[in-house]
């Protein structure tokens, strides 16, 4: 109810979710680029194009981060760094040593450190509706195209903790490359996995641990007796007292992180709309403006459709690799 409130409040402050040319009066873009870039002249690399967050969309970036996984993870520890930002990582703690005598010096301490960045990524949702829809449902239209746009976007946020190798287009998931610690069945191995797992992540001696588990899985472990999950619900909740974000992308896995070690780019939300778009009706298309291509686009005006673009800027860089582990339980099936 609070995401349906604050959906309301952000078209009521902004009037309306209207079509007025290639504008989207609601969000408050104000003169948001037509959809579909023509193809006609060679593209802009994404790392030449500056990330900008739209002010007036960050309401709708606060209920994201209420919703996602990097918003959960930012809440208890992670760092919040810029786009494209130098940050450290494989850090070594500095080893404090006594001073020897009255009068004597400090002894320096000794640390290591690499550094990698936060490079720029970013996913889109886009959506095509009849005008009719926004003209005669109202306000309940607009909150349930939004709604449901919301759920694409909390999807592609949590891709953060899945087994996807590093590409041009995205950083790793989390889990890639890793293997599950120990066995999530019978209760005396899970308990046994949980300490393997917990002594793993930053070498035991994790900051801001946080668990990370679908709704499924908080069912089977609730269901154990452990009293590390006395206070876990399906909506989060505690586990030995760490914080638990609930979400669906985890699948069979518990999933603990050490939230100190990650840095989060989020470098907002870009949304338009435009009723003269020309767009290709299709879920993997093969468009580029890079690399001009040759395909068939339907007129949104010609067929009084509205199309609704949402662009996620997001990334992230672990700080050291050993701040992530999961186990995997034992509830198989789908969906999570």
């Amino acid at each position: 109810m609070n995401e349906l409130r604050d959906l309301n409040e952000l078209m009521a402050r902004n009037k309306a979710l209207s079509v007025t040319g290639d504008r989207l009066v609601g969000i408050g873009l104000g003169s948001a680029p037509s959809i579909l870039r023509k193809a006609a002249v060679a593209g802009i690399g994404r790392a030449d194009v500056p990330f900008i967050n739209d002010p007036d969309a960050d309401p709708l970036v606060a209920v994201l981060r209420r919703q996602n996984v990097p918003g959960g993870f930012l809440e208890h520890g992670a760092i919040d760094v810029p786009v494209n930002q130098l940050v450290p990582t494989g850090i070594a703690d500095p080893v404090p040593a006594w001073i020897p005598a009255e009068g004597g010096a400090i002894p320096l301490a000794h640390w290591t450190s690499s550094t990698t960045y936060t490079t720029p990524s970013g996913f889109g949702v886009m959506v095509a509706m009849s005008r009719d829809i926004l003209r005669i449902g109202g306000a309940r239209a607009r909150n349930y195209v939004l709604a449901r746009s919301m759920r694409g976007l909390i999807r592609g946020d949590n891709s953060m903790i899945d087994d996807t190798a590093a590409s041009a287009a995205r950083p790793a998931g989390l889990l890639w490359n890793r293997a599950s610690v120990g066995g999530g069945s019978p209760e005396a191995e899970l308990r046994e996995a949980m300490e393997q797992a917990y002594a793993e992540v930053s070498n035991g001696e994790a900051v801001r641990p946080v668990w990370v588990l679908s709704g499924r899985g908080s069912l089977n472990l609730q269901g154990t007796g452990l009293v590390a999950f006395k206070d876990l619900t399906l909506t989060g909740g505690r586990i030995a007292g760490a914080p638990v974000i609930i979400a669906p992308e985890a699948g069979p896995n518990l999933i603990l992180v050490d939230a100190a070690q990650i840095a989060i780019s989020d470098g907002g939300l870009e949304v338009a709309v435009s009723e003269n778009a020309s767009v290709q009706m299709d879920d993997s298309p093969t468009m580029s403006s890079v690399t001009p291509t040759a395909v068939n686009v339907v007129s949104a005006f010609q067929t009084n459709t509205a199309v609704l673009k949402f662009t996620r800027f997001l990334s992230w860089a672990l700080l050291r690799e050993d701040a992530v582990a999961f186990i995997e339980l034992p509830i198989g099936g789908s969906p999570a």
